[in-house]
C-alpha cells in the first residue's frame, strides 16, 4: 500500500486506530518491564521514571483507542488463540516477584503472604484461562 492510498479520508481512521493500538501495546510492555525491573532493583527505576505519568499515558492512549474504535465501528473481541506460554511466563515472573519481596519479612508473615498469593494466582488463572 503506498502513501497515496493511505492519505485518502477513508483510511485515516483505520491508520489512527492501528497506531494507537500499537502505542498502547508498547506502553503496556514498558510498564510491565519497568515493574519487573523495579522489583529486582527497588528504587532504581522509580527514581528515574514516574509510574503515575506512565499510567496516565496508558489510560489516555487506551481512551483514544476505544474512542477511535467506537467512532469507526471497529469490533473489540477476545483473541481466539490461547497462548499457553504467556500464562507459564506469568507464573514464573509471579513466583520470582513474590520470592524477592519476601526477603525482609519474618517467618510468620511469609506463611500468611505466600498461600494468599498462591490463591490469588489460582483465581486469576481460572478467570483468564477461559479465553
Amino acid at each position: 500500500m503506498d502513501f497515496k492510498t493511505l492519505s485518502k479520508n477513508k483510511h485515516i481512521p483505520i491508520l489512527a486506530f492501528k497506531i494507537s493500538e500499537d502505542i498502547l501495546k508498547l506502553f503496556l510492555l514498558a510498564f510491565f518491564l519497568f515493574l519487573i525491573a523495579e522489583s529486582a532493583l527497588p528504587g532504581f527505576i522509580s527514581s528515574q521514571v514516574s509510574f503515575l505519568e506512565l499510567i496516565l499515558a496508558i489510560l489516555a492512549v487506551l481512551w483514544l483507542t476505544i474512542f477511535l474504535g467506537r467512532k469507526n465501528d471497529f469490533q473489540f473481541g477476545t483473541p481466539d488463540k490461547k497462548n499457553r506460554w504467556v500464562v507459564e511466563m506469568g507464573i514464573i515472573i509471579f513466583f520470582t516477584l513474590i520470592a524477592n519481596s519476601l526477603f525482609k519479612f519474618s517467618l510468620w508473615e511469609i506463611l500468611i503472604i505466600a498461600p494468599l498469593s498462591c490463591f490469588v494466582l489460582i483465581y486469576f488463572y481460572k478467570v483468564f484461562s477461559d479465553f
